[in-house]
């Protein structure tokens, strides 16, 4: 029996053409744009665009031969959500979040993501996802990949059922404990599953010798993330630009001057948020610079990361600035690992130095000589309130204490010491504080044995394509020591699909990474089967 779909795209050049476009880099470069329009407007600009995103996921997922085109929407579409009133960031850490949208606004947006994650859902079942993502296929005569159940998935279960019981036992918990552990367990266990149900599946078509000019997966995510950031910087612009004068705070002569966090914001998240995020695009943006063979393309690769660290400064994202040391000293390590493009990355890591060298001369002669500079980062970083690393002791003694009061299963994500309405301000600020005052010594032991399955699994043979895949999970651990990151829902979206997209590439690592065998289609794999 003819299969429909395929009828209908014998029968129509258009859906034929709109197809094979959204299988190329340049659907989510498309994509990128609506969510730069979208998360910089109003509820009469964003209602409309989220409907058109929703009518490209769906024509995607009912047309096209693969399921990788789901990544488009899943790593993206959160910062598409727009704004319809400047809320003071404080007044969304400590009340309501939503208080940015019109009712029109955030019932539309609620109704297209359950439509999306319908259609998803149903594509996936239809197209024989979930089968074909447990199967093991032969890499090799007698070599078979391992089932998911194979991979390191046993530590991010039990983390997942560690959020679950956060705060149990406690004097503070409440029904709310359940939602929000819900929440982060969710957030954690259903994005690595639909990201590798997506990568697994796809592999299985590949090597059935379905031919495709489809990018593999692992840079695919990694394009998405690159498109990603160049939005985010178009959203910030937008957002500047609209503040006019009032988006920045001056001092003296007006030449020293950074960006006004208490009214930068947008629908999506405050600029502690977009920095953290620009982050991970910024090493998305490195990661890809090695994996591409043209030098225009790895220059491109470079200067969408330069930008993106130029973006991280203006939003002020203290924890994304210190990172950056880190991104960049991580990528010059697995160039030099892997001896493929040393010389290329130190000359790019030459010309960063070199402007970060220039604006701080720069800030210097502004701020009236050394001394006086020296004052400004003083204050830049938060030193100078009174308050030690800028009342993070604080919160770090809060946490401590909390976790006196229940060691076992902590006080939970709802309560605690900290006051404040909106759950992620009543965290610690910490990732390790936080397992301990929210989560107990079961929280911090589920999330060991979590890092020690995923390190084990990479320590079994160190490569370099393995080595740049771990380095944005660790990068979003790295940046959870100053903040909540992982507990952000986009955060666990990013880090869910990475592991995922890691755990099939270190699979078969015996038989070459994934980058290499995804380019040999053909029907010999099945001739082994």
């Amino acid at each position: 029996m003819a299969n429909p779909v395929e009828s209908i795209k014998e029968k129509s050049k258009l859906i034929r053409a709109i197809s094979s476009w959204q299988e190329t880099i340049w659907y989510p470069a498309f994509f990128a744009l609506l969510v730069a329009i979208s998360g910089s407007s109003k509820d009469f600009v964003y209602i409309p665009l989220f409907w058109v995103m929703a009518t490209l996921v769906i024509f995607s997922l009912i047309f096209s031969r693969l399921n990788r085109v789901i990544f488009v929407p899943m790593l993206q579409i959160y910062c598409a959500m727009g704004r319809d009133v400047i809320i003071d960031v404080w007044d969304i850490s400590q009340n309501n979040v939503i208080g940015s949208f019109t009712t029109a606004g955030l019932v539309n947006m609620i109704v297209v993501g359950v439509v999306l994650v319908n259609a998803i859902v149903l594509r996936l079942i239809l197209s024989g996802a979930f089968k074909k993502a447990f199967a093991k296929l032969e890499t090799e005569p007698g070599r078979k990949s391992s089932g998911i159940l194979k991979s390191f998935t046993f530590g991010l279960i039990i983390l997942s059922i560690a959020a679950l019981v956060n705060g149990a036992g406690s004097d503070s918990w409440s029904i709310t404990n359940i939602w929000i552990g819900l929440l982060i367990a969710t957030g954690f266990l259903f994005f690595f599953f639909l990201s590798y149900i997506i990568i697994k599946s796809d592999d299985y078509d590949i090597r059935s010798g379905l031919k495709t000019k489809f990018i593999e997966a692992d840079r695919y995510i990694y394009v998405n993330l690159v498109f990603l950031g160049v939005a985010i910087c178009i959203q910030v612009t937008l957002l500047l630009i609209s503040l006019g004068r009032d988006a920045f705070i001056y001092y003296d002569n007006g030449l020293v001057a950074y960006v006004n966090k208490s009214i930068g914001a947008l629908g999506w998240g405050q600029y502690i948020l977009i920095g953290m995020e620009l982050a991970v695009c910024m090493m998305a943006g490195l990661i890809l610079a090695h994996k591409e063979s043209s030098l225009f393309k790895t220059i491109l690769c470079h200067s969408a990361t330069l930008i993106f660290f130029i973006f991280i400064v203006i939003t002020k994202c203290r924890g994304a600035i210190v990172s950056c040391a880190f991104i960049w000293a991580a990528y010059l390590f697995a160039e030099l690992f892997s001896k493929k493009k040393a010389g290329v990355a130190f000359l790019f890591i030459l010309i960063y130095l070199l402007l970060i060298s220039i604006g701080i001369l720069w800030l210097v002669i502004s701020a009236g000589g050394l001394e006086e500079a020296g004052e400004w980062l003083y204050g830049f970083f938060r030193f100078a309130r009174g308050k030690e690393l800028g009342g993070r002791l604080e919160l770090y003694k809060m946490g401590y204490n909390d976790f006196k009061t229940n060691p076992v299963a902590g006080v939970g994500f709802a309560k605690g010491s900290i006051p404040g309405k909106n759950f992620y301000s009543a965290m610690y600020h910490d990732i390790i504080v936080e397992l301990f005052g929210g989560m107990g010594l079961i929280g911090l032991l589920c999330f060991a044995a979590h890092l020690f399955d995923y390190m084990r699994y990479f320590a079994k043979s160190v490569t370099a394509n393995k080595l740049l895949s771990v380095l944005i999970p660790v990068l979003i651990i790295l940046l959870s020591l100053t903040d909540n990151t992982i507990w952000y829902l986009n955060m666990q979206i990013f880090y869910g699909a990475l592991l995922a997209a890691s755990s099939l590439c270190w699979d078969e690592e015996g038989s070459g990474p994934l980058r290499k065998r995804t380019k040999a289609v053909s029907g010999v794999a099945l001739a082994h089967r």
